[in-house]
C-alpha cells in the first residue's frame, strides 16, 4: 500500500472528489489529506521531520481541515502531492497584459516584446516564489521521496468578460486575439522547467477538459454544479476558478495512475 500525503488549498477538493469517485484508495493507495487556506501556508515551518504551524492557532486550523492532524510527519508517507498554492496559469496571463512573445500569433497591441525563453524564465521565477514550491522544498530537504505538484485548473467557461473585475487576468483578450493556445503551451513549458529544477513531477491543467487553451469547458468547473444566479460576483468567480469532481477524476488519473504519463 502506497501512503500518499496530499497537501492543498481549496483546489484539493476537486482532486479528493475525483479520487473518491474512482475508488483510488482501493487500488493500492492510502490517502491522507492536509488542507489550509493558502494565506496560512507562509506560516508553516519545518521542525525536525514535521511540517507544522508556528502558532497554536494555526495548528488548530490545520487539524480542523485535515482530519484532526495538526502536523505533517514526513516519514509517515511514501510520496507527496501538493495541489494549487500558487502554481496557476493566471500568473502568465497577468504577464500577457503588458508583454507578448515570439510564440504568440496575435497582435502586439503596444505591449513589450519578449523572446519565448525570457517569457518562460520570467514566469518560472514568479512561480518559484509560490507556497507550493516552498512546501516542496521543506519536504525535499528531508527526503528524496516522490513529489508531485498539481497546478490549479484553468477558469471554467460560463461568465461574461463584462462581469470580471479590472484586476482579473486578461484571459478573455488572450482568447479574442488568438493567443490562448500559445499561452497554454508556454505554461506547460514552465511546468516542465519547474519539474526539472525541483526533481518532481508537475501536472499542468488537464488538456482534455479545455474549451480552448485558457478556459475549461463549463461542465468541469463548480459553476456547473452550483446555483449561482443572484449570488455575489465573488462567489460566482470562485466557482468559475475551481474544478469539480469531474475535473478531479481526470486529475486523479494523471496524478496517480502510474500507467499514464502526466
Amino acid at each position: 500500500m502506497t501512503k500518499v500525503c496530499l497537501i492543498g488549498d481549496s483546489h484539493l477538493g476537486a482532486l479528493k472528489g475525483g479520487i473518491e469517485e474512482n475508488n483510488i484508495s482501493e487500488q493500492g493507495f492510502e490517502m491522507t489529506y492536509f488542507s489550509l487556506h493558502t494565506r496560512h501556508f507562509p506560516a508553516l515551518r519545518l521542525r525536525g521531520r514535521r511540517i507544522e504551524g508556528e502558532a497554536d492557532e494555526l495548528r488548530r486550523e490545520l487539524a480542523m481541515f485535515s482530519g484532526g492532524r495538526d502536523s505533517i510527519a514526513i516519514d509517515d508517507f511514501d510520496e507527496f502531492v501538493i495541489v494549487g498554492h500558487g502554481i496557476y496559469i493566471g500568473y502568465l496571463v497577468d504577464l500577457y497584459r503588458d508583454y507578448c512573445c515570439d510564440h504568440m500569433p496575435g497582435p502586439a497591441r503596444g505591449r513589450y516584446l519578449l523572446s519565448d525563453s525570457c517569457f518562460i524564465t520570467t514566469s518560472q521565477h514568479i512561480l518559484e516564489r509560490s507556497e507550493a514550491i516552498g512546501i516542496g522544498k521543506m519536504i525535499r530537504s528531508i527526503t528524496r521521496k516522490p513529489i508531485t505538484y498539481v497546478a490549479a485548473p484553468n477558469p471554467g467557461a460560463g461568465l461574461a468578460e463584462s462581469e470580471m473585475p479590472e484586476v482579473f487576468p486578461p484571459f478573455y483578450p488572450a482568447v479574442e486575439f488568438g493567443d490562448a493556445e500559445a499561452v497554454a503551451l508556454l505554461f506547460r513549458e514552465v511546468c516542465a522547467a519547474l519539474a526539472t529544477a525541483h526533481d518532481a513531477r508537475v501536472i499542468a491543467p488537464i488538456e482534455d477538459a479545455a474549451e480552448n487553451g485558457l478556459f475549461n469547458r463549463h461542465e468541469f468547473c463548480l459553476l456547473a454544479e452550483r446555483d449561482t444566479e443572484g449570488a455575489p460576483l465573488s462567489d460566482r468567480i470562485g466557482a468559475m476558478l475551481h474544478g469539480n469532481s469531474r475535473y478531479g477524476a481526470m486529475l486523479a488519473r494523471a496524478v496517480l495512475d502510474r500507467g499514464e504519463s502526466p
